[in-house]
């Protein structure tokens, strides 16, 4: 018995391992972008009130698994049986995921120049609209410079090939995530009570608008801003910035999706208060 209750946690631990080796491979998620999540987190939500969210945390994690418990006893459900729908869920989700960036691989050279690489020169929309509230606010015309251009340049070999086949993912999953959320949705669906299943699917529901107004927010306000400041700033004129493809994809990625995790987390409040 006990052998067999360590290979089911070595199994459990071996998954999220991989799972989360996927995650910080994928979106290169550092010490860094962690950070700035912890700063806006603390922005939005006082010192306060973040003890009280964990705990609302807490006691929802714990009402999931009394549900799960009632579930597994009325229906007589096994662990494995629970973990092989997980399974099929986990392949729902990848399945689509692949075949959404397939179609975004053949598409991805259009896309990396309209989309990807708009924010490196000055005729990006919304400079324009920067660039009327500086001059109303300050008299500064930084941002109505439209032959504003950032180049980008490779150093490595593979750079190129490789973040093709990772922004086609990334993309895929942005796309995929109502879909997604819709099949995490039906898995704990039948782990909660009847009060409970509707506050959770407005949450559900709501989640994929704020997390697509998040993409929103970072890619038109906080990516460019903080492109414009960080590629024209200087510890010594002696440097020059030159700015490598993988380290602009890094933080374009990481920071559109960290505003897009962090919208999320009216949802997480309204989910733990209920």
């Amino acid at each position: 018995m006990a052998n067999w209750f360590l290979s089911e946690t070595n199994t459990i631990n071996a998954l999220y391992q991989l799972i989360m080796d996927t995650v910080l491979l994928l979106f290169n998620v550092g010490a860094p972008e962690i950070i700035v999540v912890a700063l806006i987190v603390l922005l939005l939500f006082s010192g306060k009130k973040i003890p009280e969210l964990m705990k609302g945390l807490g006691k929802g994690v714990r009402n999931f698994k009394e549900g799960m418990k009632d579930i597994l006893f009325m229906q007589k459900m096994t662990f494995w049986d629970h973990f092989e729908d997980l399974r099929w869920i986990i392949f729902h989700c990848i399945g689509v995921v692949l075949i959404l960036s397939i179609g975004f691989f053949i598409a991805m050279p259009w896309i990396f120049d309209a989309v990807v690489m708009a924010p490196c020169y000055g005729k990006f929309p919304v400079y324009k609209l920067f660039c009327i509230v500086s001059r109303y606010l300050t008299d500064s015309s930084s941002f109505c410079n439209e032959n504003f251009r950032i180049n980008i340049i490779n150093i490595k070999l593979t750079s190129q090939f490789f973040i093709h086949m990772r922004t086609s993912f990334i993309f895929a999953f942005i796309i995929s995530f109502p879909y997604i959320i819709f099949e995490i949705w039906r898995f704990i669906q039948p782990a909660l009570y009847d009060k409970e299943k509707y506050s959770f699917r407005i949450a559900f529901t709501l989640s994929s608008v704020l997390f697509y107004s998040g993409l929103a927010v970072g890619y038109f306000w906080v990516f460019p801003l903080t492109l414009r400041f960080l590629a024209g700033y200087k510890i010594s004129d002696l440097i020059v910035n030159q700015l490598s493809l993988d380290s602009y994809i890094s933080t374009f990625v990481s920071m559109n999706l960290i505003m897009g995790i962090v919208f999320e987390l009216p949802m997480l409040a309204l989910i733990v208060k209920k």
